[in-house]
């Protein structure tokens, strides 16, 4: 969680002028930082990165896309058919059929929605 840092007349930094900014923390813009002051600074607020997070693997990805809320409902629409189908115990050919074209309708959005996850 990012930490908030208020300043000593309780305005926070967004609220500061680019001219105030530069007279708190002592630099010229146009300048910018000589490497001693550079070197100090980093000793006391350490280097200048974000922290790095674990990437979650393809699989994962591609097992939460169907959590996705049409995803879910053409699952329990195809699972339901496939259900009453089998209770009334009329498993056809064309209900068959349907129920391949749900489940590859669910199977071919999710590798798009992983795919575009990827590359993102």
């Amino acid at each position: 969680m990012e930490e908030k840092i208020i300043l000593e007349d309780g305005s926070e930094w967004y609220q500061l002028s680019n001219d105030s900014i530069y007279n708190k923390l002592e630099v010229d813009p146009n300048k910018g930082l000589n490497n001693n002051e550079v070197e100090k600074r980093r000793e006391i607020y350490g280097k200048n990165i974000l922290p790095s997070s674990k990437k979650p693997s393809i699989f994962l990805i591609f097992l939460k896309t169907f959590l996705d809320p049409l995803s879910l409902i053409m699952i329990v629409a195809g699972l339901l058919s496939l259900t009453i189908l089998l209770i009334v115990n009329e498993l056809a050919a064309p209900d068959i059929v349907g129920l391949i074209i749900i489940f590859l309708i669910v199977i071919i959005n999710s590798i798009i929605a992983t795919i575009q996850e990827v590359k993102s």
